[in-house]
Parts: C-alpha cells; sequence; structure tokens
C-alpha cells in the first residue's frame, strides 16, 4: 500500500512543517520512521530546501545523511547555497560547498551529479574522512550514478580511512 501524504490546511507534510520549523527532534523521529524524505507540499518545496532556507543546518545534515535529495533549484529560482547564505547558516553552507558531488552522489541524484560534473567540479575529491564519490554511490546502491561517473572520469581505487573500497 502507498503511503499518502497527510497534509494541513497550507500543504504542509510533518517532515517538510517540522524542518522548516527547526524542530530536529521531530524531523530525526519521522527519518526513523521511514517518512519518505523527498515529498513536496503544495509549493513544491522538499524538506531539505525548508531547512536550508530557515537556516537549520542540522537539520539539514539529519536529511542529507537519511539519504534526501539534494536540490539544486529552489522556488523562485533560488538555490539551497543561496538561501543557506541568506540565513548566516554556515553548517549548511558547509556542507552544500565542500562536497556536493559526494553528497549528491551518496544521496542517488543522477540530476545533479551530472550538472556538476557539466560545470567542472573536481571529480577525485575526498571528504575528511577519505570517502569518495564513488564510494559514496557504491555503499548506497546507486548504480546509475556510480555508472555515470565512472563514464565522466572519477578514478576507481579509492579507499577510506576505514579500508572501504569499491569493488568494480
Amino acid at each position: 500500500m502507498k503511503k499518502k501524504n497527510v497534509t494541513d490546511t497550507n500543504g504542509y507534510i510533518p517532515l517538510i512543517a517540522a524542518a522548516a520549523s527547526g524542530d530536529c527532534e521531530s524531523v530525526n523521529l519521522l527519518i526513523e520512521k521511514k517518512v519518505p524524505l523527498d515529498q513536496k507540499n503544495h509549493k513544491s518545496a522538499r524538506a531539505v530546501s525548508a531547512s536550508s532556507c530557515k537556516g537549520f543546518g542540522n537539520i539539514l545534515a539529519s536529511l542529507i545523511k537519511a539519504g534526501a535529495r539534494i536540490v539544486v533549484q529552489y522556488l523562485d529560482g533560488y538555490d539551497m547555497l543561496l538561501l543557506a547564505t541568506r540565513y548566516g547558516d554556515l553548517q549548511a553552507v558547509e556542507l552544500l560547498v565542500n562536497d556536493p558531488l559526494i553528497l549528491a552522489a551518496g544521496s542517488g541524484d543522477y540530476d545533479t551529479v551530472q550538472l556538476l560534473i557539466e560545470n567542472k567540479i573536481p571529480l577525485n575529491h575526498k571528504t575528511i574522512n577519505g570517502e569518495s564519490t564513488l564510494l559514496q554511490a557504491a555503499k548506497n546502491g546507486h548504480t546509475h550514478v556510480l555508472k555515470l561517473l565512472l563514464q565522466s572520469g572519477v578514478l576507481p581505487g579509492n579507499i577510506d580511512e576505514d579500508g572501504n573500497d569499491v569493488i568494480l
């Protein structure tokens, strides 16, 4: 049975409402209960965009870690980085600037990965923990993104600090 979105009279979905209000405890509870992370409300907003436009980097981090799709464009042409910067949320800015390709690969966001590749983002970058774009795509089961990365020139064989590697 398909999960149905429960909305209030304003069209808000519980996860989006919790993210927009900065309620990290509720967001984490909803994530734990496996609610769909990429639901859109009546204005096409998602929890990730609601948290970045309100300056809640801690919530954005929880959503990304849980696998929420990173949205490049938000309402009215704004993007998440611009919104996080506007609200002075250093944590959200760092998440969105430092590892956009790794985050997009890890969440399986093919369109964002393709856009970043087209815009000449460094392909073989690693996080502080040594995680690569290939490792993120592979360990999260995003074969379609893995293929795109390999076709674009990402080097296989990147090993993180725990010894994890992409097995081809």
